[in-house]
């Protein structure tokens, strides 16, 4: 079972790999995890299912076949948004992950033990709370509405 804690330190994660491969600001990065997750969402409900090939090489890099799964990460992603009515369509017109391969992928691993669909709302919301804490909210200009009145 994925608690709120668990996915809130994947989600920090992510955040990292993303500003340490690609180097990403901190809005650049909150925004393809947003992305990511949306598509790990979508494609589930789908039953859509991109492998893990992922598999390092010895120096480090990716091996031929990553790059497929980074395609496919991407082409899903694209198709969604293509076919998506509501505002998601609107905020990502570009339909695009602007992460590099390696980041990507690195992500996709990271998040591979987890199965959005069985987590319940709830424990996302609580997890985006505890990760998005007081300071990174305000470095990115967010403002949640407070537990009191959501209550």
């Amino acid at each position: 079972m994925t608690t709120a804690t668990t996915l809130a330190g994947l989600y920090r994660d992510a955040h990292n790999l993303m500003r340490n491969i690609d180097g990403l600001q901190p809005q650049d990065a909150f925004e393809e995890l947003l992305k990511y997750l949306l598509f790990r969402q979508t494609s589930e409900s789908r039953g859509q299912r991109v492998p893990l090939s992922r598999t390092l090489a010895l120096d480090g890099g990716f091996r031929m076949g990553d790059s497929e799964s980074a395609k496919s990460i991407r082409r899903l992603f694209a198709a969604y948004l293509r076919d998506f009515q509501g505002h998601a369509k609107d905020l990502w017109v570009d339909r695009k992950l602007r992460l590099s391969d390696a980041a990507l992928l690195a992500i996709h691993d990271l998040f591979a033990g987890v199965e959005f669909s069985a987590v319940a709302f709830d424990v996302r919301s609580a997890a985006l709370r505890m990760f998005l804490g007081p300071d990174l909210r305000r470095g990115l200009g967010i403002y949640l509405t407070p537990d009191e009145v959501v209550r």
